[in-house]
């Protein structure tokens, strides 16, 4: 099926921000520590330089990593059963979605997972490090595009070619409700996860994270939707859920891109509106 894009401007909603940063704060949404740091799928599946990364010399996988080992022997150590660790298994070659395909629906069967409906929009939220990891408050990821990267790293990957703002703000994510309205849904499956653990680096925790979701399902529901929150200490099964979406709305970063090649692969929608 043939990827749909809509990118129609809307203006940013301060006042409606204030409202929501409140109450935010003082509603649960799930939020679950993984078991270990830096399950990086996408990573492994579509860019080979990754496999090979000497992951030893990261101070925030102390205590986790060996001396001297890859991404690619971290990830069948600690994730052996995983999916990134079956594809590597199956295959040496770069973003086989035909492969990913089947470890998926594979996964699915054997874990008994429930699928989202036909008539639930898949939404996939970036979060964690990316909010987490940055000194930028809560608000201003919901009130402006915010370039995450720079904030983590302190210059610009644009040169690469990689997109630095992975964090949806509300205009956009007003735009993506708009969008999904038109299309006929009232139900939205919001699909998360975290990358990062308490202690791996000072002073980081998932509480902005928490915030900024609380904010987005909040202001759905003020827009009439049901809305389900979907989450896991395992991504696999956040991943493996996206991927079977027959309706899909991308995120950033390449998790989401990920996921999105695998629905359009298995016949599906993927609905992309810009960030």
């Amino acid at each position: 099926m043939p990827t749909k894009t809509f990118t129609k401007k809307t203006t940013t909603k301060k006042e409606l921000t204030k409202k929501l940063g409140k109450s935010a704060k003082k509603n649960a949404v799930p939020a679950f520590f993984p078991k270990y740091p830096e399950h990086r799928k996408a990573d492994l599946v579509t860019c080979d330089q990754y496999r090979d990364l000497n992951v030893s010399r990261a101070k925030r996988l102390q205590g986790y990593v060996r001396e001297n080992e890859t991404l690619g022997e971290y990830t069948f150590r600690l994730f052996p059963n995983s999916i990134a660790s079956q594809y590597l298994r199956k295959t040496k070659r770069l973003s086989d979605i035909d492969v990913l395909s089947n470890i998926v629906d594979e996964f699915v069967t054997n874990h008994g997972m429930d699928i989202p409906a036909k008539d639930v929009m898949v939404m996939h939220l970036r979060v964690g490090d990316v909010i987490d990891r940055t000194s930028i408050p809560v608000d201003d990821f919901l009130n402006q595009r915010v370039n995450s990267f720079k904030a983590i790293y302190g210059y610009d990957c644009t040169q690469y070619g990689w997109s630095p703002v992975y964090v949806r703000c509300l205009a956009s994510f007003d735009r993506a409700l708009k969008k999904t309205k038109e299309l006929g849904f009232r139900k939205i499956s919001l699909v998360y996860g975290f990358h990062i653990k308490p202690g791996i680096k000072a002073n980081i925790s998932i509480q902005k994270s928490k915030e900024y979701l609380a904010a987005l399902m909040k202001y759905a529901q003020s827009q009439g939707f049901e809305v389900e929150m979907i989450t896991h200490t395992d991504a696999d099964v956040s991943f493996a859920y996206g991927c079977k979406a027959k309706h899909f709305m991308p995120g950033g970063g390449g998790f989401s891109k990920l996921m999105s090649k695998v629905v359009r692969a298995k016949g599906n929608y993927v609905y992309h509106v810009r960030i």
